[in-house]
């Protein structure tokens, strides 16, 4: 799973919309949809990424390979 695809289905597990999450950037939702379209970017930045899951009640996090992943936890590719 790439960081885009990723923050999308935090998002959509905490129930929060586009409009939400731009206001919460204090960004603008075409800006928020630019960052998470599969337009010329396939990933995010970590530093765009973590301004995006913070607020989501995540963090970036660096693991050893061989630990198991919990269920709603993200590996990114």
């Amino acid at each position: 799973m790439n960081a885009k695809s990723a923050v999308r289905d935090i998002m959509d597990r905490k129930g929060v919309s586009t409009k939400m999450m731009a206001d919460i950037l204090g960004s603008n939702m075409q800006k928020v949809c630019d960052r998470l379209g599969m337009g010329k970017s396939t990933n995010l930045s970590t530093d765009k990424l973590n301004e995006m899951i913070v607020p989501l009640g995540y963090k970036i996090v660096l693991m050893p390979a061989d630990e198991e992943m919990k269920e709603d936890w993200y590996g990114i590719d």
